[in-house]
């Protein structure tokens, strides 16, 4: 090894190491789990404390990896939420290595890859995720690996690395084409017979896998399978209306914009597609640009939920564009610009830090949900307990054992018919509970403040 090659690793040895810092810093963050965060924490928590493995009577539209490997930590440390979030912390940080070693795999430079991994490690969308309980940062690290192992000519470890991708979120059959295209053209060899051969050592990983989940889904004998649920919660089955086109696509430009956090930053990702390069290079950025323009035209033309978290398996792809767009410049200006660039991103980074930014997991909007939940944990487990949009949150902090179970109640006039015939509490964030109670009392309900805050807890009674 030169010494060349030692200094550059040892850089990328120390971007890594403040990408984990600055992740440390965002574990630090005193917040509550959000509400996706706060159901795959309950099903985990289910999983370590009761052996539960299957979760049979579970809404479940997810595969079991990431729940088994959070369910894991508590065992380690407790059913807490910094146990929850362990599984993304680390995930995010080998994801650090994994795209410094996937940008001098597919651009040859290792001051691409340099600074891909110095660009993901300030990346403001992804240290928002970094510290949350959500399967988004595992997912993207298998991704990454699978297009890693596939571009090194490594098939059989791709499959592997996708088929654990597939077991954490069902969206990675999405990746598929990207894997293999990278895949087929960083290696050598493009005759029948070798592509089969890449193909067969690929497929075969992820049929193994696919086979044990349908097994575990059997196995299950759930009411509905993960699979179908999926499908249920997440396929809009329609295109957007023509009054939806510009307020999505302003959604999703705003999230676009927190992968780099100063949104002009993106305009370096074109520049690939535009200055004159190599073939395959070319090739390469022409596969990952289309892979991302097609994911984000579906996303903005197709009626999914605009979820900040759909962006953070392509936050790497777009800026290892950046990387690559940016050391294409010419020689004078790469160190200016690259400056530059850092310097434009550390607000936002700053702003990540301080959960000042509107995505990633909670910021603010349960806070006291702890103290509620315990206030109710006091009450008979005769009490009904109305809610409208704490039932998964506030499912996991009553704790796996509390005698509380809340009821939902679609409306203001059907929670005042609920307790009209049983008198009960009602529990919802402050600004729900003021849109809600004036037509509640008009519908012959009656409410006593208990607890104040931004979450609220009432005792309900029938006026008439």
């Amino acid at each position: 090894m030169t010494h060349f090659t030692r200094r550059r690793l040892w850089i990328v040895a120390v971007v890594i190491l403040v990408g984990a810092t600055l992740r440390v810093g965002m574990l630090a963050q005193d917040v509550r789990l959000y509400s996706d965060e706060a159901l795959y924490a309950t099903f985990a928590r289910r999983v370590s404390l009761h052996g539960d493995l299957l979760l049979s009577d579970a809404p479940l539209d997810k595969p079991p990896l990431a729940i088994l490997i959070t369910a894991f930590s508590f065992s380690l440390f407790g059913a807490t939420e910094f146990a929850a979030r362990l599984l993304a912390f680390y995930a995010s940080i080998l994801t650090l290595a994994v795209m410094a070693g996937l940008a001098r795999r597919l651009y040859g430079s290792y001051r691409c890859a340099v600074l891909a991994a110095l660009l993901l490690a300030l990346s403001p969308l992804d240290l928002a995720f970094a510290a949350t309980a959500f399967l988004d940062p595992l997912l993207t690290l298998w991704l990454l690996l699978a297009c890693l192992a596939a571009s090194r000519d490594h098939w059989r470890v791709a499959g592997i690395s996708f088929g654990l991708a597939v077991a954490t979120k069902q969206t990675a059959l999405a990746f598929v084409p990207l894997i293999i295209l990278l895949g087929m053209v960083c290696s050598r060899g493009v005759s029948r017979h070798v592509v089969l051969s890449r193909l067969r050592r690929f497929a075969i990983p992820v049929l193994i896998g696919g086979i044990g989940l349908a097994l575990w889904s059997v196995a299950r004998a759930a009411p509905i399978d993960f699979w179908t649920l999926g499908a249920l919660n997440n396929s809009p089955g329609r295109l957007i209306r023509a009054n939806e086109i510009v307020p999505r696509l302003d959604r999703w430009l705003h999230l676009l914009g927190n992968v780099t956090g100063f949104a002009p930053l993106l305009v370096f990702a074109g520049l690939p597609l535009v200055l004159r390069d190599h073939r395959r290079t070319t090739l390469i950025s022409l596969i990952l640009a289309t892979t991302l323009i097609t994911a984000l035209l579906g996303y903005w033309l197709i009626a999914f939920n605009t979820y900040d978290r759909y962006l953070h398996p392509l936050g790497p792809l777009i800026l290892l564009l950046v990387a690559y767009g940016i050391t294409r410049l010419q020689q004078p200006y790469q160190r200016g610009l690259t400056i530059g660039v850092m310097l434009c991103m550390l607000p936002f980074t700053a702003m990540a830090l301080r959960g000042q930014l509107d995505i990633g997991g909670d910021h603010g909007q349960h806070e006291g949900i702890d103290k509620l939940a315990a206030l109710l944990n006091t009450q008979s487990n005769n009490v009904s307990i109305y809610d409208y949009s704490l039932d998964w949150e506030l499912g996991y902090y009553l704790g796996d054992s509390s005698p509380i179970h809340t009821i939902f109640e679609p409306s203001p006039e059907a929670l005042s018919r609920a307790v009209c015939s049983k008198p009960g509490y009602f529990v919802s964030p402050a600004v729900e509970a003021d849109a809600w109670l004036p037509q509640y009392k008009a519908h012959g309900g009656d409410a006593t403040l208990l607890l104040d805050g931004v979450l609220r807890l009432y005792k309900l009674d029938c006026a008439f």
